[in-house]
C-alpha cells in the first residue's frame, strides 16, 4: 500500500492564458511547488469529470458540396447533435432553401441507410461531394464525390449518429509520448462523465517535472482529434508517487510466513 504521494487538483478553469488561442479541451496549467515532486517518479490519473458537451456534428466536420449541372453550393450543417429523423429534416431544408432543384431525404428503416431524392432536374443528375471524411460516415455517405442515378442516391453504408466513446487525456509531463489516461464513455448527451482511477500503479507513467503543463482533450476514435466541449470546464486529479515505495512498503511490512514470496497474497493496487 502507497503511503506518500502528493496530488493536484487542476481544472481547466484555470488555464494559463499564452499567446496561442487556449480552449478548455487544449490548454496550459500551472503545478504549484513543483519542487516537492522531486522525490517522485511516477504519475497517474486518479479522477476526472468531463461535460459531454461536445457535439456529433461540429465546425470542422458540418459542410459539403451539392452540385447541379455545375453549379456548386456550399451546404452548412449548424453544428449540434442529430440524429436519423431530424436529420433528414435539416438536410432537406437546408438544401432546397439554397439549390435550383427539390430534394428529399428519407431514412430506411430496415436498412439504416440514408437516401436523397431530387425533383425538377430535367433528368440531370445532382453530385453531393463530401471532403470530410467524419462527415461521411455520420451520413452514411462516400467521402469524395456521390453521384445521383435515376433521381436519387441512397448511401452505400449505415449511417453513424454515434458520439465517440472514447476519450484520450493528454499531458505533455507523460514520458514518453504525453498519453496518460484513455476513459471509455458511459454518459449521455449533456451529462457529465465521472471517472475514477480503477489502478493507479498499472497506470501510472514516467514524468518530466515542468511548471507550465499542456492538457489535451482527444477524441481517440477521430484521428486524435481534440474534442470541443463548447465552453465547458473539466475537472481532474493527477497523483505524484515513488512507484518503488509500493513494493518496498509491501516487503516491509508483511512478514513471509510460508517461506515464498509468491504464496503471499498479491499486494493490492491501492493508493491512500
Amino acid at each position: 500500500m502507497l503511503r506518500t504521494g502528493k496530488s493536484f487538483y487542476l481544472s481547466s478553469q484555470n488555464r494559463v492564458i499564452t499567446q496561442d488561442e487556449s480552449s478548455s479541451s487544449d490548454f496550459y496549467i500551472k503545478l504549484d511547488n513543483i519542487e516537492t515532486l522531486v522525490e517522485y517518479d511516477r504519475c497517474a490519473l486518479m479522477s476526472a469529470t468531463i461535460p459531454r458537451s461536445y457535439y456529433l456534428i461540429d465546425t470542422r466536420h458540418n459542410t459539403f458540396i451539392l452540385n447541379e449541372n455545375g453549379t456548386e453550393y456550399t451546404i452548412t450543417i449548424e453544428p449540434g447533435n442529430y440524429n436519423v429523423n431530424n436529420i433528414r429534416s435539416t438536410l432537406t431544408g437546408l438544401m432546397n432553401d439554397v439549390a435550383g432543384w427539390t430534394y428529399t431525404w428519407s431514412m430506411n428503416p430496415v436498412t439504416g441507410k440514408l437516401s436523397c431524392g431530387v425533383s425538377g432536374n430535367a433528368g440531370v443528375q445532382p453530385i453531393i461531394t463530401i471532403s470530410d471524411y467524419r462527415l461521411a460516415e455520420i451520413l452514411g455517405f462516400l467521402t469524395g464525390d456521390n453521384v445521383f442515378t435515376s433521381d436519387s442516391y441512397v448511401g452505400p453504408n449505415v449511417v453513424n449518429f454515434k458520439l465517440s466513446n472514447s476519450v484520450l487525456i493528454y499531458c505533455d509531463i507523460v514520458a514518453p509520448d504525453g498519453l496518460l489516461q484513455d476513459i471509455s464513455v458511459n454518459a449521455r448527451d449533456y451529462a457529465s462523465i465521472n471517472w475514477q482511477q480503477p489502478s493507479p500503479l498499472f497506470s501510472a507513467k514516467q514524468f518530466v517535472l515542468k511548471p507550465l503543463v499542456h492538457v489535451k482533450l482527444l477524441d481517440l476514435e477521430n484521428d486524435l482529434e481534440p474534442i470541443f466541449l463548447n465552453g465547458l470546464d473539466w475537472n481532474f486529479t493527477l497523483c505524484f508517487f515513488k512507484h518503488n515505495d509500493f513494493y518496498e512498503k509491501y516487503i516491509s511490512e508483511r512478514r513471509i510466513t510460508q517461506g515464498d514470496m509468491g504464496q503471499e497474497e498479491a499486494p493490492q493496487d491501492e493508493l491512500v
